[in-house]
């Protein structure tokens, strides 16, 4: 990024507002419901030292071998929450981000103006806003923009080459998704070995970097749950069951206002291969990353960080294309001082522009700091519900929504509960989606829709309480059943059903 400073004061000044921007947007309250179950893994890290394959937690699975395929990130949530708090998770995530985009930046051409720069990563930004946040994927999205800036800049550097292994080695232990880094160098190289081929022109170091990504995918491995951890992942994308059930494995709705940056972006991106690297590689890694983009949401981001430098050309294009249209002023019109005036100006303008940045910076990032949802037993969660099941240590087995217990678990347990021990309950499912299993997720799905293998499966479970929203299909019809069920609960928006004891 820094090459790409080394302009006048004044449009180094916009560029650094933009990016203290962007590190304010990077700053985010934790939103995401499987923070608290990866933090709740990372606890029990800390703890025994080693890295679980069971899960114990849950009821429905707990013979199931869990892959803990994000083992350092979790590690390092728990212990930053425990140690720091919930904003330095933040603000660790914020930072990891921030650098990626900084990296990425550095491909951007020089000869692009400062409004097609501007425009290009303020879209990103957008198109990026459902995604952004404390959460695993944020190490992919670093992982990602290193790669690239290595094939794009480094080329023929026997150095970054090698670099690539360690990078990948290591970004396999925060998050799965080196995989997807792996299949981007994959379809680069492909891209120069066919483009070599068809013009006959023999490149030596592309053998070398064919070596270097069979090294980086062997480097993978080294990790707790050696070569699972490619085996996890392909199962996991194979499962259209997990697809269907979680919302940013599923494809971008075109329809919300919010995926309008998304179609801006490829906008750009096409306008941008009109003029910027026309060749094979760079077509096939960014067109297969908007595939993927448009068959999950959660791979937006990879495609906006991966076409940034070609969105930003795009950018470029299109706005000469608009000055040339409405005419530009002529230069002999446009009035200059002294050019030590003119210097004086740029360094005061560059020095506010930088000032305003640090303050909408603080100004995005104070507030979510603070927000309420950072605090496990604040408002933002459903307190009375763990105070409830923490007065009655004689209730072992819970069944509530998915996207709340493994929160109530991180909250109760006796082994990873900052304030102490509550209760031993469990609950029916807990960690990745996959490895759960088909049939317990069409069983949990039976359940949250009031099917009629509903008590049946209740009974099969022994799951002692039903924790709910009121006036749901599964509230109405437990309360049809008053001589098995009861309300022993009700909050306003939580309701727990207490199945009635034996005559």
């Amino acid at each position: 990024m820094l090459r790409n400073f080394k302009t006048k004061p004044a449009e180094t000044g916009i560029i650094a507002l933009i990016f203290c921007l962007a590190f304010g947007i990077f700053v985010q309250p934790q939103y995401d419901p499987d923070f608290w179950w990866s933090l709740r893994i990372g606890q029990q890290i800390l703890l025994t030292q080693t890295v679980p394959h069971l899960l114990p937690w849950t009821f429905t699975v707990p013979s199931h071998t869990y892959l803990s395929q994000e083992w350092a990130t979790d590690t390092l949530y728990a212990w930053l929450w425990e140690h720091v708090g919930m904003g330095a998770v933040i603000l660790v995530t914020a930072i990891v981000t921030w650098v990626g985009l900084c990296v990425m930046y550095r491909c951007v051409p020089r000869h692009v103006s400062l409004l097609g720069k501007g425009a290009a990563v303020l879209v990103l930004l957008l198109a990026g806003d459902p995604t952004w946040g404390p959460r695993a994927q944020m190490f992919t999205f670093l992982g990602v923009a290193l790669l690239i800036w290595i094939i794009r800049e480094h080329w023929r550097s026997t150095a970054w080459r090698w670099a690539v292994a360690p990078i990948v080695c290591i970004w396999g232990q925060f998050h799965g998704g080196f995989t997807y880094g792996l299949g981007i160098l994959f379809m680069y190289l492909a891209g120069v070995t066919i483009q070599a081929w068809w013009t006959k022109e023999k490149d030596a170091t592309l053998s070398r970097w064919w070596l270097t990504w069979l090294v980086a995918a062997l480097a993978a491995m080294v990790n707790p749950i050696g070569v699972g951890v490619y085996g996890y992942l392909f199962e996991l994308v194979s499962k259209t069951s997990v697809t269907s059930l979680v919302q940013e494995w599923q494809s971008p709705n075109f329809h919300d206002p919010r995926m309008l940056a998304v179609i801006v972006l490829i906008v750009l991106t096409g306008a941008g291969f009109t003029s910027y690297r026309r060749n094979l590689a760079e077509f096939l890694i960014v067109t297969s990353s908007l595939v993927l983009a448009l068959e999950a949401i959660r791979n937006v981001v990879e495609f906006a960080i991966i076409a940034l430098p070609t969105a930003a050309v795009g950018a470029d294009v299109l706005i000469s294309a608009v000055r040339n249209s409405y005419g530009r002023k002529p230069q002999d019109e446009q009035r200059a001082g002294p050019e030590g005036d003119k210097r004086h100006l740029e360094l005061w303008f560059s020095f506010v522009c930088c000032a305003i940045g640090i303050a909408l910076a603080v100004g995005f990032a104070v507030p979510r700091l603070k927000s309420p949802s950072n605090d496990q037993l604040s408002s933002s969660y459903p307190v009375p519900v763990l105070r409830w099941v923490c007065s009655h240590p004689d209730i072992t087995r819970i069944f509530g929504p998915p996207d709340t217990t493994g929160w109530l678990l991180a909250a109760m347990d006796p082994t990873g509960a900052p304030n102490g021990a509550c209760t031993r309950a469990r609950v029916e499912e807990f960690g990745e989606y996959d490895l759960i299993g088909k049939k317990v997720l069409q069983e949990t799905l039976e359940i949250q829709n009031g099917g009629p293998d509903t008590f049946t499966i209740l009974n099969n479970w022994h799951v002692q309480a039903v924790w709910t929203v009121p006036n749901t299909t599964l509230a109405l019809l437990l309360s049809l059943e008053p001589a098995r069920w009861h309300v022993a609960f009700n909050n306003h928006g939580d309701e727990i059903f207490l199945r009635a004891p034996k005559a």
